[in-house]
């Protein structure tokens, strides 16, 4: 692995709005990381805004374009090209604090390490661009060990979350490239995870 992270953003016809997850990582604290965009085949200006960030940005940014096949397709081609040790996805209208990428990796390094193994990632709460916190319910501690399904099911939470995960774990679950099929659901991937 080359980077600490890889930072994937699938997008189709987000021109628009890929300008926030740009910012947000021009903005990092932390630059131990790569950008991979993946374009599902838009045709808006997406190619054109990526190119000028590629001659600008000071952290490397790969863009490639697929065939309109779905953001499942997606996530296979990043997911093989991912050189981060952990794997952060950014929906195209994604932004991040300046020190989010950082912030996981301290609370990373926190787990002991002789525990570290069993766990996959680190994940967190998400906020809005007013800094509220997204969601209905709060975490019954300043920590949560638990599982996903856990978190849902059995301490019922109900907000959304982001993070980071190995690469390697997603990496064993790449999703099925059926034809014609456009959409496959993330949280399958996130089951097989589990």
């Amino acid at each position: 692995m080359n980077y600490t992270f890889t930072v994937f953003t699938p997008t189709f016809n987000r021109a628009v709005s890929i300008h926030r997850v740009y910012e947000s990582l021009q903005s990092q604290a932390f630059h131990d990381f790569e950008w991979l965009i993946v374009d599902d085949g838009s045709e808006d200006d997406t190619a054109d805004l990526v190119g000028n960030w590629i001659k600008e940005a000071d952290f490397p940014i790969e863009y490639m374009k697929q065939s309109h096949a779905g953001k499942h397709i997606a996530w296979n081609h990043a997911l093989r090209k991912a050189k981060g040790r952990f794997f952060i996805i950014a929906d195209s209208d994604d932004g991040f604090v300046p020190n989010a990428l950082e912030r996981l990796l301290e609370v990373w390094k926190s787990i002991p390490r002789e525990a570290s193994g069993s766990y996959r990632g680190v994940t967190c709460r998400c906020v809005t661009n007013e800094g509220v916190v997204v969601g209905s319910m709060q975490i019954p501690t300043p920590w949560l060990e638990a599982s996903e399904a856990d978190v849902k099911y059995v301490h019922k939470s109900q907000y959304e979350m982001w993070g980071m995960t190995s690469t390697e774990v997603p990496r064993q679950y790449l999703n099925p490239n059926i034809a014609g099929m456009r959409f496959y659901p993330a949280a399958v991937k996130w089951v097989k995870n589990i």
